[in-house]
């Protein structure tokens, strides 16, 4: 509330603030990873404050016993990469990223991250899907202090 008032207040000093949040999606399969050939399926979607420069994240799936997930990149479909963040270890795959970097946020926004989910059965990967941005939906908002 705080932080809303003092944003608030600064747009006013300023006399405009501009913000967006991109919302970009994952279709998430096990054929999308090399040696998987599980049936589990997910679905994730993620909004990114440009303001904030906050990632925010909500993953579902039917993978049984997942022992890991994570945000890599940079790579094109297909390619494998390193792990850049690791999410929460438990099946509600739901939270926020807040430490990203701007060349970071650029690949994202790119299509060059993906998520991994990792189970017992397929400890490398079960399913995995590309990260896209959803060009259809974007939300805007602008004050203007200027009347």
């Amino acid at each position: 509330m705080h932080r809303q008032a003092s944003l608030l207040l600064l747009c006013v000093l300023l006399g405009s603030c501009y913000g967006a949040t991109r919302v970009l999606f994952a279709n998430m399969t096990g054929s999308q990873v090399s040696g998987s050939a599980s049936t589990a399926t997910g679905t994730a979607l993620f909004f990114y404050d440009d303001v904030d420069k906050v990632l925010s994240y909500n993953v579902i799936h039917n993978v049984q016993n997942v022992v890991g997930a994570h945000f890599h990149g940079p790579a094109a479909p297909g390619v494998e990469a390193n792990i850049m963040f690791a999410l929460k270890n438990d099946n509600a795959l739901r939270g926020k990223l807040s430490e990203i970097s701007d060349s970071q946020i650029t690949s994202l926004l790119a299509g060059t991250w993906y998520i991994l989910i990792h189970s017992a059965t397929y400890p490398a990967g079960e399913i995995r899907g590309q990260i896209l941005l959803n060009t259809a939906i974007t939300y805007s908002s602008m004050m203007d202090a200027s009347g």
